[in-house]
């Protein structure tokens, strides 16, 4: 079958609510990052504990070493279940690119955006200690690299653009509108759109021409397991399971 020529942007969303933003003109699909945010908060609570109770030990004895295989344990099962999670983004966002026949991925490019955060004076301005936590704690990354080897394999060329200031370009008026919330407005033509969606549309336009049009977005879960939906992905009986171990 004859694929139509479809150029479609990348955006990474914000951190941890949405790990991949995908869309083209009329259509988009969020996959949403709290899987893996719950994983990876969990594992720095209890690793965390873990050097509390190190500190109190001697370097090199047996309890020392106990508590060291137990660190060892967290961060290979959590390190197993990002992986997993991030596999199964990826590929619900590659399906989601065949679905659609889609020919060009733009993606945006963050590099450096978690660099500095507290010694740069600009950067410490505009993020709170909350949100550079998260910066490094995000997985763009290895994100982009799964999502780059995917697409290649599956025929669709793929490219990078900068993606400063995307998701507040507005495509209505041409300005620049600052939000606070997920949903993208336009004070001026009264009009918009999910913010991650506008952020991936204007990656795309930065390398091809898009029109405006009604966007139909549909928001996924790359996963559902009942163990967690609530808390984190690393509970205290994994700890605990660690420390026995």
């Amino acid at each position: 079958m004859e694929r139509r020529l479809t150029r479609r942007g990348c955006d990474y969303g914000a951190v941890y609510i949405h790990s991949v933003a995908l869309a083209t003109e009329d259509k988009a699909l969020v996959l949403s990052g709290r899987a893996v945010r719950a994983v990876k908060q969990g594992r720095a609570k209890f690793l965390a504990e873990l050097a509390k109770k190190m500190a109190r030990c001697k370097r090199g004895s047996r309890q020392w070493k106990k508590y060291l295989r137990a660190k060892r344990y967290l961060q290979q099962k959590s390190d197993a279940q990002v992986k997993d999670w991030l596999h199964k983004t990826t590929k619900q966002a590659i399906d989601f690119l065949l679905a659609e026949q889609v020919t060009h991925l733009v993606i945006g490019k963050v590099d450096g955006i978690e660099k500095n955060t507290r010694k740069d004076t600009t950067k410490k301005q505009k993020t709170t200690q909350r949100r550079r936590q998260q910066l490094s704690l995000w997985e763009h990354g290895r994100l982009t690299a799964y999502l780059t080897y995917k697409a290649k394999k599956a025929g669709v060329v793929v490219e990078e653009t900068g993606e400063a200031y995307t998701s507040q370009d507005c495509p209505f008026c041409g300005g620049r509108h600052q939000t606070r919330t997920r949903h993208f407005f336009c004070p001026v033509t009264k009009t918009g759109r999910h913010r991650d969606v506008n952020g991936a549309q204007n990656i795309a336009r930065r390398k091809y021409p898009m029109p405006v049009t009604d966007v139909s977005v549909v928001f996924k879960q790359p996963i559902w397991n009942k163990k967690y939906r609530r808390g984190n992905g690393v509970d205290g009986d994994d700890l605990a399971r660690a420390e026995a171990w």
